[in-house]
């Protein structure tokens, strides 16, 4: 039996009906302030940061319970910029000789950096929101 993400303790089935889950989910995007958000979308997020984290195509279809490559790519394999943008690089760096190249070995420095400071920044709010779990519990 699979288990359901969303479940019910009050449904005989187990299982949230949709006009519970559909209230619940316009509850949450409303508290967030991102009214714009359909709960597709989070398919798309979930199958864009899977593919980004080194997820592959069959992961997401399998996933997201898809047969078919075309669907899978049609609609949930995203051009995401940052992405692109370093894999360009990476692959530049590696095809190039550049280690002659200061200009280039800048660049890839400073984008390395700002890339870093990122993580960092993803780090320090995964510790402040530890912390606000942990205090609450207390």
């Amino acid at each position: 039996m699979q288990h359901m993400l969303f479940t019910s303790k009050r449904s005989k089935s187990g299982i949230i009906s949709p006009a519970t889950f559909q209230q619940q989910f316009r509850k949450a995007r409303h508290h967030i302030g991102r009214d714009d958000i359909v709960f597709h979308s989070l398919r798309a997020t979930h199958a864009t940061k899977l593919i980004l984290n080194g997820g592959t195509l069959r992961e997401v279809m399998n996933s997201l319970g898809h047969n078919s490559v075309t669907v899978a790519v049609k609609h949930y394999q995203r051009v995401v910029p940052d992405h692109q943008k370093r894999v360009a690089n990476l692959l530049a760096f590696e095809y190039i000789p550049s280690m002659g190249d200061p200009e280039l070995l800048k660049t890839v420095v400073r984008e390395t950096e700002e890339e870093i400071l990122k993580m960092q920044d993803f780090v320090d709010g995964l510790h402040e929101h530890l912390a606000t779990i942990e205090n609450t519990r207390h």
